[in-house]
């Protein structure tokens, strides 16, 4: 062989030698790295999630207050809704509202402003009387709720459960909307259209949205 020809040999197979060493290294990189994270994931949980997991399933379970969870969630109520004069709104008189009256004030919530789950409750005090008027569209379910107190209830919405209702969560505890258990007054409402709420209480006040 030539000197030429040997020197190109040569070269040839310490490239091809280079390129094995760096594949064999690149495969023992990956090889390492995807065992860590096997052992990683293959690692026995800690007794604090554990717990957190046997929380969770037992709360998706149900119990005396609230059917089994299809959804769990933590949406604030609406403690702040902006509530408008009659005369300063133009609402069909054929719009769906909730009508409430305490201690000879009106006021109106337009249901169409309660459709989404963020906007279920809404939180307020009229004439120092707390007062939560809740509405879930998937079961067309509306229920209205006071206590003693002289602040907003902390009712939010914590779920909805395997027939599609919505669940409260009030201080830490669920309840079906529809619970008996729930430790809270129902406060008497209508459910009518605006038009007649106005004509029959032309100073309520109303809520169409935070929006």
């Amino acid at each position: 062989m030539k000197n030429g020809h040997h020197k190109r040999f040569l070269t040839a197979l310490a490239i091809l030698i280079g390129v094995g060493c760096l594949a064999v290294l690149s495969v023992a990189h990956w090889y390492l790295k995807a065992g860590d994270a096997l052992a990683f994931e293959l690692r026995p949980p800690t007794a604090q999630e554990l717990a957190k997991a046997a929380e969770y399933e037992k709360l998706v379970a149900g119990g005396v207050f609230h059917k089994p969870l299809s959804r769990v969630v933590d949406y604030p109520g609406i403690t702040a809704p902006k509530m408008m004069d009659a005369n300063a709104v133009d609402l069909p008189d054929s719009t769906e509202i909730v009508g409430v009256e305490i201690n000879g004030e009106f006021r109106a919530f337009v249901l169409n402003a309660m459709l989404s789950p963020r906007e279920h409750i809404i939180n307020l005090v009229v004439d120092e009387c707390p007062l939560s008027v809740t509405y879930c569209n998937l079961v067309d379910c509306v229920r209205v709720l006071t206590r003693a107190g002289d602040g907003p209830i902390p009712l939010n919405v914590g779920g909805m459960d395997q027939d599609n209702q919505m669940v409260f969560l009030l201080e830490g505890a669920r309840y079906g909307q529809a619970s008996p258990g729930l430790p809270l007054i129902d406060h008497p409402f209508n459910r009518t259209t605006w038009g007649e709420w106005k004509g029959q209480h032309p100073t309520t006040r109303v809520y169409l949205g935070n929006g």
